[in-house]
């Protein structure tokens, strides 16, 4: 089952795409199940409750599909808001 962190129907032909102001609140909604991203020299590596997640199973249970997930990281790349969220900051 996917996870639900947009207001959406599910009668899209085609995935919708994310667009930017959507993507903090998918970030939000992964930190709050327990998903942490950090960026390496590897790339970003995917965690949940200590265990590395496989970036497949990321997209899976975020109903994802590889373009969206492409935005994604390249938000998190130039944001790291899972580094910002560690040291208390808020972030919108």
């Amino acid at each position: 089952m996917s996870k639900k962190w947009r207001k959406t129907t599910d009668r899209y032909f085609a995935t919708r795409p994310i667009f930017k102001e959507e993507i903090p609140n998918l970030i939000k909604s992964m930190i709050e199940d327990g998903l942490y991203a950090t960026i390496t020299s590897e790339g970003i590596l995917w965690f949940h409750g200590g265990y590395r997640i496989q970036k497949k199973e990321i997209r899976s249970m975020w109903n994802l599909s590889t373009h969206q997930m492409k935005r994604v990281e390249d938000y998190i790349y130039g944001h790291d808001p899972f580094e910002k969220d560690s040291c208390g900051e808020d972030w919108e």
